[in-house]
């Protein structure tokens, strides 16, 4: 039989069932369970009890669609809540995600009432953990197995056993069914501040529970951020040496000007002029690019004993420009260097000069 979102299932292999909340791919679905739990499941071993049009996740209370709210209702039909339809648990990318989240069981008593402790997977991988709770000079462990894109309730704590919560370190394996790249094993220690736990305003809303919940972040990464910092430092200093070659080498410089048998070169610092985008590059990031070639003309001017070089740098906010007269004051301080002709150059361009026709 078919399964669609919505269905109550019962497990083949195991005792209890829920609802399937989504089709993971054509042989898994995740089933939120009895206990609130989304697990991945296989297909062929869920049972469907009863099928549905409508998307309904069943709990101790009643829960009525309508639209595209859900109205909750407790046992003697009076209305709870409404809110949105929970967005469905899912990533398609390989970003990584993982928390440790306190839910108190009753919000109303925070110095009174137990924390239910989870681990949240916001992850393609699957995990390997064993968290750490800093007892004195010891360490107790708490290990397991979390499959990607889930969460999972790892202990419920009194209140006599959260005041004493000092320190937590989370050491974590990662793997997946399918052929992946190696990665690193991972460890933090997280430091715990019990007060933060009878703060109603340490409790947010968040991505995972219904409920507030107090987040700590074990590791977040961004494979987006990470490829544009490859960019920034591997991409870009391929692109300037390829400039580079082009104008010095090859003789067809965009940046280098021939004035009366190289006795000035005129190099022009706009980043459209050093880089053919800037696509991923942050201010500072193109603040480095333009410095770097600016230190690299000084050197080449020096070396082949060019007597004045122009340093085109435009107005704008004055960046570039104040940048560059720090370096020539702290590095170059035997050159004299003015503003550049305001006839050809306006306020934009810095004149320096290697060595006048007076020196030997």
């Amino acid at each position: 039989m078919k399964i669609n979102k919505g269905d109550k299932v019962s497990f083949l292999n195991d005792v209890g069932g829920g609802v399937v909340t989504k089709i993971l791919d054509k042989d898994t679905a995740l089933v939120l369970n009895e206990h609130d739990f989304e697990v991945p499941i296989l297909i062929k071993e869920l049972i469907v009890t009863e099928t549905s049009t409508n998307y309904e996740v069943s709990t101790n209370t009643e829960k009525v669609l309508t639209n595209n709210n859900i109205e909750v209702l407790n046992e003697n039909n009076n209305f709870v809540e409404e809110y949105d339809e929970e967005e469905e648990y899912s990533k398609d990318n390989n970003d990584i995600n993982i928390y440790l989240a306190f839910i108190p069981q009753d919000e109303k008593r925070l110095d009174q009432t137990s924390m239910d402790f989870f681990l949240i997977n916001d992850s393609n991988y699957n995990l390997q953990y064993n968290i750490l709770q800093k007892k004195d000079v010891l360490y107790e462990s708490n290990t397991g197995k979390l499959e990607a894109n889930a969460k999972e309730l790892l202990k419920s704590y009194s209140p006599q056993m959260y005041k004493q919560l000092s320190v937590l370190v989370i050491q974590i394996l990662y793997s997946q069914k399918s052929f992946h790249k190696l990665k690193a094993p991972f460890q933090k220690e997280i430091k715990i501040k019990p007060f933060k736990f009878f703060k109603s305003s340490s409790y947010k809303e968040n991505d995972f529970f219904h409920k507030h919940a107090l987040l700590f972040t074990v590791t977040e990464e961004s494979f987006m951020e990470e490829a544009i910092s490859k960019l920034s430092n591997i991409a870009t200093n391929k692109i300037i040496k390829e400039k580079e070659i082009k104008s010095i080498h090859l003789n067809k410089p965009k940046t280098f000007k021939k004035v009366e048998k190289i006795k000035q070169l005129e190099v022009d610092l706009h980043i459209h002029e050093l880089l053919d985008t800037t696509s991923g590059l942050s201010k500072k990031d193109i603040l480095d690019v333009q410095m770097d070639k600016f230190r690299k003309i000084m050197k080449h001017a020096i070396d082949k004993k060019i007597p004045k070089v122009v340093f085109i740098h435009g107005v704008g906010n004055g960046v570039l420009k104040l940048e560059i007269r720090k370096e020539l004051d702290r590095k170059f301080n035997r050159y004299k260097y003015q503003d550049a002709s305001f006839k050809e150059y306006g306020y934009g361009a810095t004149l320096v000069i290697i060595y006048s026709s007076r020196k030997k």
